[in-house]
């Protein structure tokens, strides 16, 4: 009998720390990310000279440009019932009507099988178990998460023409046989090449030579372009001598990824840092006391950012 109690002793534990990690998935998310940006920290701050950007030339900080007046960028479109990275025109409706006004929304594109520019993360997003590009038919025949309406390139940039205020941030999903810079000029032909559109578009470049290939194709402003390293083993100075050459201003890492002292360099040059994916107010509002500018996000509205009344 003794034996039995034991053993349901430790399935009730077991039990009791599955629900409390489910409970607490972000904080613990939060408290991991803290202790690996301490560590990297002070790992960094042992090998430094403390030049590190030393060579990086001020930015170029247009005080006229979007992102001196977005502190929130919708990720995916935006969260909705509790649904994150679902590119859907649900979600994006949703972000409309909440945010009246100016509204920065992150969309993810890649290209059907058919060549056809789609707004999806994952395929698998689209219907589960999915890893290979389907045609354009079949992804209009699958719900997001099997509930909602899955949106074109060619719709997105359509809800644009009838919200004036609405800003686009692309994440393209490049690949060998589609690259970045022939999906933006992919997003640039649907568009019509329509001015009032494309001016409202902001790229995020994630290869060294993304910028140079886009503005061949059309001739973006210098502010309408975002360098995220994520797809080329994330941030490290050398980054920004890379978006100091190019003129770039912009930049937007993983969250904690930039160190403290690196962060705060950036900002004293200039530079503006937004962070991805943060959902919590008290990291938002600590981060942005450290330096950052603002936030990709699923649930986050401009007014929670506000100082407290």
């Amino acid at each position: 009998m003794k034996k039995y109690r034991l053993i349901l002793l430790h399935v009730v534990v077991l039990m009791l720390l599955a629900v409390l990690t489910l409970k607490f998935t972000e904080e613990i998310q939060v408290l991991k990310k803290t202790v690996k940006a301490a560590v990297t920290h002070r790992i960094e701050a042992t090998q430094s000279d403390g030049s590190l950007l030393a060579d990086v030339e001020p930015a170029v900080n247009n005080a006229d440009a979007w992102y001196n007046r977005c502190r929130i960028i919708y990720h995916a479109g935006g969260g909705i019932n509790g649904h994150t990275y679902t590119n859907s025109a649900e979600a994006v409706e949703k972000t409309l009507a909440e945010n009246p006004g100016v509204c920065f929304i992150e969309m993810d594109f890649r290209m059907t099988s058919d060549n056809v520019l789609v707004c999806v993360h994952e395929w698998s997003d689209a219907c589960l178990n999915q890893t290979k590009a389907p045609s354009l038919q079949e992804f209009l025949s699958w719900k997001i998460l099997g509930e909602y309406s899955p949106l074109t390139a060619e719709d997105f940039l359509r809800i644009m023409a009838e919200n004036a205020d609405l800003y686009l941030i692309t994440d393209f999903k490049g690949t060998s046989a589609h690259p970045l810079p022939e999906m933006a000029a992919e997003l640039v032909r649907l568009s019509g090449r329509d001015e009032s559109i494309l001016n409202r578009v902001i790229i995020e470049l994630h290869g060294e030579n993304d910028k140079e290939e886009i503005l061949k194709m059309y001739p973006f402003d210098d502010d309408q372009f975002i360098f995220s390293p994520y797809a080329i083993g994330g941030w490290r100075p050398e980054i920004a001598s890379l978006c100091s050459r190019q003129n770039i201003t912009v930049i937007a890492t993983d969250r904690y990824e930039i160190p403290d002292d690196e962060l705060a360099a950036l900002r004293e040059l200039g530079y503006v840092v937004y962070e991805f994916t943060v959902n919590r107010l008290d990291e938002a509002r600590i981060r942005m006391e450290q330096g950052v500018c603002g936030f990709y996000t699923d649930y986050l509205t401009p007014e929670d950012l506000l100082p407290p009344s």
